[in-house]
């Protein structure tokens, strides 16, 4: 009963393939209020996947066992992927964040104490109640969304 968090890998043998029109799809899937996406591959691909990712606000992963290789097939080490992602971010007019902020962002430390609040937090409707056949919406007040049966605020341990 925690935050959504989801990481868009892009691998290939069961994971998601490096075509961006499936990138694109994935990311149009998790609800609004799920806290982050972070887009990873590895290899040559990081390079394509981390730059859309940027431009698109998504999170990046790189580091210690993402493979990246530049255009001669050397890999680089995770200092310099780090470093090759920070310029990215600046180039392309977004914020890196602080290690505080990254905690905040991906909700370390929050937990939520129903799943009816779990489900509340990112905007996924109500559990079906059994034998209920109609459309799920949580109670509100016609402006802001009210949990039925769950408290509108996480509890964290930070």
């Amino acid at each position: 009963m925690g935050p959504m968090n989801l990481a868009l890998v892009g691998y290939g043998g069961g994971t998601l393939g490096r075509n961006p029109f499936d990138w694109m799809e994935m990311l149009r899937g998790p609800p609004h209020g799920s806290s982050s996406v972070t887009f990873w591959t590895g290899m040559r691909g990081n390079i394509a996947i981390a730059n859309l990712a940027i431009i698109l606000g998504a999170h990046v992963r790189v580091g210690n066992e993402d493979n990246l290789w530049d255009a001669r097939k050397q890999r680089w080490e995770s200092v310099k992927q780090i470093e090759w992602a920070v310029k990215l971010c600046k180039e392309f007019g977004r914020k890196v964040a602080t290690a505080d902020e990254a905690r905040r962002i991906m909700k370390v430390g929050v937990w939520y104490n129903t799943v009816e609040e779990t489900l509340f937090s990112p905007g996924l409707p109500p559990n079906r109640p059994e034998g209920y056949k109609g459309f799920l919406t949580h109670d509100t007040d016609g402006r802001l969304p009210k949990a039925a049966d769950a408290r509108t605020s996480p509890t964290s341990i930070l």
